[in-house]
């Protein structure tokens, strides 16, 4: 019992006492999966900033890479 949330368990209970039991388990599925996609989209909304902040920093290091030997070798024909 203490692992279902009680809105499930009212739900069920509700369900039983009207002889409505699929009826209500059915309304109770699509609630949880309607707070599961809620969920799901804010966490990956949260993510969406990251994930740019991340491939941003490793084009950076890329670029960087490249070019201090470039610039360091040209540093090194001039003077």
């Amino acid at each position: 019992h203490s692992v279902l949330p009680t809105m499930f368990m009212e739900l069920v209970t509700m369900g039983e006492e009207d002889n409505q039991l699929p009826k209500m388990m059915a309304d109770a599925a699509t609630n949880f999966q309607r707070e599961r996609d809620e969920k799901l989209g804010s966490m990956l909304a949260a993510l969406e900033p990251l994930s740019t902040v991340l491939v941003g920093g490793i084009v950076a290091f890329i670029a960087f890479a490249m070019f201090v030997p470039i610039y360091s070798g040209l540093g090194e024909l001039g003077g």
